[in-house]
């Protein structure tokens, strides 16, 4: 009698282990794609909520020394000035120590320990003078927003890379404008007033396509392997960056909003 058994995929062992095997790795690279944003949520909530409260105290500080002499409001400018250089030396740092330091170095913490109390520092010098309730409606709006721009772009599959140099294009298009609307303050006010808009949502737009990016890189680069503490402090940081300079363009809406209609 004839024998028709034959070889099948479907009853072969072997094939049923590939399966497990790839299944194992799938679920490998989810994991830690996982923990690596994880990680890097994590330190730029840490950054967020270091900046905070900086900035909570260095209002709080100034208000409860005022009214303010001469030599304090100098002294204040000053750091004012030391921290907006500071600002611009740790960004460097950041990204130099990421590419030079050892795989199991926390040396990316520093400058982006600094940066943040120098940015809550500065935003404390603001926030003196703002109500509270104008930093607070702008903080919510931008954790709205940036946590909607943070999904789209952990939830996006396609190739984003095009976001990048549309942003560019964005951001070289508000500079020129803006040297056009500086030009128009001195001869036509009123169209330098809706220029001023104009560049301002350009701006806008800009850093939003860019946390996108951000974003989406970042996803790409935490699939597959586990990033070192640095390349996670500096992914990290490089969110942070992101979220406040929208809270800042957010900020700075909201108050010709405000005196707007005032006026």
């Amino acid at each position: 009698m004839e024998n028709n058994s034959q070889p099948s995929i479907f009853n072969n062992p072997n094939n049923n282990n590939n399966n497990l095997n790839s299944e194992n790795v799938v679920n490998n690279k989810v994991s830690t794609q996982v923990l690596n944003l994880g990680k890097v949520f994590l330190y730029m909530f840490l950054g967020i909520l270091l900046t905070g409260g900086v900035c909570t105290l260095t209002a709080w500080l100034i208000n409860f020394y005022s009214p303010l002499s001469d030599g304090v409001v100098i002294a204040l400018s000053s750091i004012s000035i030391f921290a907006g250089i500071g600002t611009l030396v740790c960004s460097f740092l950041a990204g130099s120590l990421t590419l030079r330091s050892k795989p199991k170095s926390f040396s990316v913490a520093i400058p982006f320990a600094l940066y943040a109390i120098f940015v809550g520092y500065l935003l404390g010098m603001i926030a003196f003078a703002l109500p509270w309730q104008v930093f607070a409606t702008t903080f919510g709006l931008t954790a709205l927003i940036y946590g909607i721009l943070a999904l789209v772009g952990l939830l996006v599959k396609s190739n984003l890379n095009p976001l990048i140099y549309v942003a560019s294009t964005l951001l070289g298009g508000a500079l020129l404008l803006a040297l056009i609307n500086f030009i128009m303050m001195i001869f036509l006010p009123e169209i330098a007033t809706v220029l001023y808009w104009i560049v301002s949502f350009v701006i806008f737009g800009a850093l939003m396509l860019t946390t996108i990016w951000d974003v989406w890189n970042i996803k790409k680069i935490s699939a597959g392997y586990e990033l070192t503490r640095n390349m996670s402090l500096y992914c990290a940081f490089r969110l942070y960056c992101d979220f406040i300079a929208i809270f800042v363009r957010l900020l700075y809406i909201v108050l010709l909003l405000a005196a707007r209609n005032r006026n």
